[in-house]
């Protein structure tokens, strides 16, 4: 299995903090490590098309992260699509 990197444990702080009912669910479903993963694996994805297509390295870590790390509070989105978060989520 993929190791958590540096963008996974950044993924994990900011979660628990902004997308606590997410976490607990991921946690109990065994698949809060698959997400992690998942997230941290299309961020760098991302990240490397950005900066082939020749936008600025800051610019492109900007939005790469803005997307797949730090996902928007459950207050303001309480589900995220399913692109953004594969895993099945409370409440749907």
């Amino acid at each position: 299995m993929t190791q958590i990197t540096a963008w996974g444990e950044l993924a994990l702080r900011h979660w628990k903090e902004f997308r606590p009912n997410m976490v607990a669910f991921l946690t109990k479903n065994e698949s809060l490590e698959d997400a992690l993963v998942n997230a941290q694996e299309n961020a760098k994805t991302e990240m490397t098309l950005r900066l082939q297509r020749g936008e600025h390295f800051h610019q492109a870590k900007e939005a790469t992260l803005g997307y797949w790390i730090f996902l928007p509070s459950e207050k303001e989105v309480p589900i995220l699509d399913p692109d953004r978060m594969p895993f099945s989520q409370p409440g749907e």
